[in-house]
């Protein structure tokens, strides 16, 4: 996702790409207006936590997801802060990786143990007489899932096991998601309220949007189930 220094991943191309199209449009457009925000939190334990949340004691504080009609799951009380360019994007994701939990187990030194989902939210307007009308508004959900994993080759136990439950079941309520809008005829019901995940992403997943998925599989043959 986030690639090394002289090979950068999907998200800081991405960001590159945004900023790079909103410049083009303001210099064609004079009146054109662009805003872009950033959020950053992690699920972890089915709980949402805010990574870029300066407050300490607030930051371990979990996050209500809340419905609302129009706008449908949003993460109430999250914190969203104003960018300018994709330094700026590239800072905040650096400042909220410090709050991730990660911890080390037979199978990766440096195992995620929470999803964690950076968003960009981006405002466009028209500058008007004396104010600005917002005409359109748009939303990048750049996810970091942890990875599924088996508990037996991970050897996790106590608080890793139950780690691993919650990443699991998570995981699979999102595939039980996908299932269900990719089915023919596709289903009536979708499962969004099944988990933290699935909440957050509702509108990403089968919105009006587009969704792209990254799979990263172990080559080696011990990890070939039959």
């Amino acid at each position: 996702m986030e690639g090394v220094k002289g090979a950068p991943g999907v998200m800081p191309q991405a960001f590159e790409r945004l900023f790079q199209l909103l410049k083009g449009i303001a210099e064609a457009d004079q009146l054109f207006i662009g805003l872009a925000k950033v959020s950053y939190v992690q699920i972890y334990n089915e709980d949402v936590f805010d990574l870029l949340q300066k407050d300490k004691a607030k930051a371990k504080k979990e996050l209500e997801i809340r419905e609302h009609p129009k706008r449908g799951f949003y993460v109430d009380g999250m914190t969203s802060k104003v960018v300018t360019s994709a330094q700026g994007c590239m800072k905040f994701l650096e400042m909220g990786k410090k709050g991730r939990h990660t911890a080390s187990t037979a199978m990766n030194r440096t195992s995620s143990r929470s999803h964690a989902i950076f968003s960009v939210t981006v405002e466009c307007g028209k500058q008007g007489k004396g104010k600005t009308k917002c005409v359109r508004q748009g939303t990048i959900h750049m996810v970091d899932l942890a990875g599924s994993e088996d508990v037996r080759k991970s050897e996790v136990g106590g608080k890793g096991l139950s780690e691993a439950a919650h990443i699991n079941k998570s995981l699979h309520h999102l595939t039980a998601v996908i299932k269900a809008l990719t089915a023919k005829p596709r289903e009536k019901h979708i499962p969004y309220r099944n988990s933290s995940l699935t909440k957050i992403l509702a509108e990403a997943i089968g919105g009006n949007a587009k969704c792209a998925m990254i799979a990263a599989i172990s080559p080696l043959e011990e990890n070939n189930e039959v």
